[in-house]
């Protein structure tokens, strides 16, 4: 249960003016040419593949160093991606793109049809991978180097503008679940897990509410500590919520949120 809230009204149903502000709001990246574009993206990889061979060639401080260079520069290429023209959401449950943490901004709608769904999500911050070793962290990241690098190559040869643009949204939810795959993360859209005692109330409604904008984590990803933190956050996400006035966000009464927490704790990892 992340501190994620649920928007469910369709991008369509917010008419011409909410889709151009957001595309406005979100695309602070200036227009540029498509061989530009393109251009961009290849020094993007090339940039990795020398700097994972920095850390290959490194050892000791060097290399924790360069680690953690190389984990920032894969969030700022991320928010590059993200901000290049037509790169936005489709609608209001496109949340690896409704970002405003990892974008700088929160989007600006012309109404309350959707809360900011990473105000506090799982994204508003991607802590650098510490418990990965360095032969892992270069494994990984040379895994996920080959997939950028064909998908940019695709992008280069795809004569059609609206295949080219699928193809960049392609590269940018790569990029994205790759880092929350890293950080494991990848329960968000893996599949909805099976619950224990998944008919007694505490797991109906966590379902039910915890898994409006993602699959509801499975309780044991965290300790009775840790689910006591996390439903403390998600109460006062919730709350603020409430006072918004955002539509399409279903909202736990303070009995149904406490059984939820109940619930977790008493399956989370001991």
């Amino acid at each position: 249960m992340r501190q994620l809230i649920r928007r469910t009204t369709p991008l369509a149903a917010l008419g011409l003016l909410g889709a151009v502000l957001f595309a406005v709001a979100c695309s602070n990246t200036p227009v540029q040419p498509v061989s530009a574009r393109v251009t961009a993206l290849k020094a993007q990889v090339d940039d990795l593949d020398r700097e994972l061979g920095m850390i290959h060639s490194a050892s000791g401080d060097d290399q924790q160093s360069l680690m953690h260079q190389y984990w920032g520069m894969l969030q700022k290429q991320l928010q590059y991606v993200h901000n290049l023209p037509g790169v936005q959401a489709r609608d209001c449950t496109d949340w690896t793109v409704l970002d405003p943490k990892v974008t700088g901004h929160s989007p600006s709608w012309g109404s309350r049809p959707c809360p900011a769904l990473h105000d506090d999500g799982p994204a508003a911050g991607f802590p650098y991978p510490s418990e990965l070793s360095p032969m892992l962290f270069e494994l990984m990241m040379r895994q996920q180097l080959a997939v950028l690098t064909a998908q940019v190559k695709s992008i280069e040869t795809e004569p059609n503008a609206t295949a080219r643009l699928d193809l960049m949204r392609q590269h940018y939810e790569t990029r994205y679940r790759y880092l929350q795959t890293v950080l494991g993360r990848d329960w968000m859209w893996a599949g909805e897990p099976t619950l224990p005692d998944p008919s007694s109330m505490g797991a109906v409604l966590f379902s039910q509410y915890c898994g409006q904008c993602h699959n509801p984590p499975p309780p044991h990803l965290n300790t009775p500590a840790g689910w006591r933190y996390v439903t403390q956050r998600m109460s006062t996400i919730i709350e603020r919520q409430a006072h918004s006035g955002a539509m399409g966000v279903n909202l736990p009464s303070a009995d149904e949120f406490q059984l939820i927490a109940q619930y977790l704790m008493a399956n989370s990892s001991r």
